[in-house]
Order: structure tokens, then C-alpha cells, then sequence
């Protein structure tokens, strides 16, 4: 007799990566949400003198099933976009940290 189980759940990582598309040399965590992994590095981004207008060059990766990583956004994208969903805009929120 077969019986179901549920597939276990599978959490989904976020990580920040540099140009190269390497895991960002500073910023190398391990993020919850797309959103706090974006917030950290626009945060960081800000503290390090970017001019908020210009793209930003980090991108943002999540974790497969498989272990493998996916890009959602490209570094220098425009950063009110999502590159998995291009006609989506994301909104820029203040880290709680920074009010």
C-alpha cells in the first residue's frame, strides 16, 4: 500500500553577488526574502556614497531545490525591476534600521 506524504518544505535562500556574478564580497550572507537581501544592499550601497538615481551593481540570487542558485536580479539592472518578473516593480521600503 502507497502512502502520501507531503513534500517537505522547501525554504528558499536569498544571496547578494558582485558583478562577476560571484557571491558579493562584502555582503556575503545568507537572506530570508528577496527584499531583505535588496534592502541590505541598496542600505550598504547608500553607505558606501552610490548615488541612489544610478543603477545598483549588485544582484540578487535564490536558492533551487537542488542546490543550485538562480539570478532574480542582475547586476546594474534597473533596480525597480525584477529580472524573474520584468513587469513587476519593486518598491523601495527604509530598513528598519535606517529610519
Amino acid at each position: 500500500m502507497n502512502t502520501l506524504f507531503p513534500a517537505p518544505v522547501q525554504w528558499r535562500l536569498y544571496r547578494l553577488t558582485d558583478l562577476s556574478g560571484n557571491t558579493h564580497p562584502v555582503l556575503d550572507d545568507l537572506y530570508e526574502s528577496f527584499d531583505a537581501a535588496w534592502l541590505d544592499a541598496l542600505a550598504w550601497s547608500e553607505r558606501m556614497g552610490h548615488n541612489p538615481s544610478e543603477p545598483v551593481a549588485i544582484g540578487v540570487e535564490v536558492s533551487s531545490p537542488n542546490g543550485h542558485w538562480r539570478t532574480l536580479q542582475y547586476p546594474c539592472q534597473n533596480r525597480l525591476q525584477s529580472a524573474a518578473m520584468p513587469g513587476l516593480n519593486i518598491t523601495k521600503r527604509r530598513h528598519p534600521a535606517n529610519p
